[in-house]
């Protein structure tokens, strides 16, 4: 896969926040088409859950078969569900170079929102899809989304807009 590597920002130790150290947060990750950015969430969540890759990947691309789920605006929403698996969780990946996503309004895609759910949790996975989707609804958060830097800034950030959404990436 070409990605950048992950960033795993250093944390103060001063910091007195209950957030993770290593936030599910990857930015300016490079990769050549929509397969591999699905390929670098699918990464993230697995190395950071102890999942494996092959898993995670392979649900996340199942649902895409479906049809795109680039929802507009630059964003996409790649996810899946999971049997075994007991607690949802996600990652955040921001694109160096925005990708033809098969968008319904045409534009690339530079922020994806990955999720992965227990197979059994269809109204929780609802509600975060919809929790997601009110953030990329918004013009200043897709501005935050996509000019922040620091994976922490940007949890923190998310944390103080929904808390349930920043828990998923810790």
């Amino acid at each position: 896969m070409n990605t950048a590597p992950l960033h795993q920002p250093d944390v103060d130790k001063q910091n007195s926040t209950s957030l993770s150290s290593t936030p599910l947060i990857a930015i300016d990750v490079e990769v050549s088409c929509k397969k591999r950015a699905i390929e670098a969430v699918a990464t993230l969540i697995s190395e950071h859950r102890q999942l494996h890759i092959t898993d995670v990947f392979n649900a996340m691309i199942q649902r895409e078969r479906l049809g795109s789920t680039a929802i507009g605006e630059g964003v996409a929403l790649p996810h899946g569900r999971m049997e075994e698996y007991t607690t949802p969780v996600g990652a955040i990946v921001v694109l160096k170079q925005p990708l033809e996503f098969e968008s319904p309004d045409k534009k690339p895609v530079s922020i994806l929102f990955g999720l992965v759910v227990p197979e059994e949790s269809c109204d929780e996975h609802l509600t975060l899809l919809r929790s997601i989707a009110s953030i990329a609804a918004d013009p200043t958060a897709l501005h935050i989304l996509g000019s922040t830097k620091d994976p922490n800034a940007l949890l923190q950030w998310l944390n103080n807009r929904n808390a349930d959404l920043a828990q998923l990436l810790q």
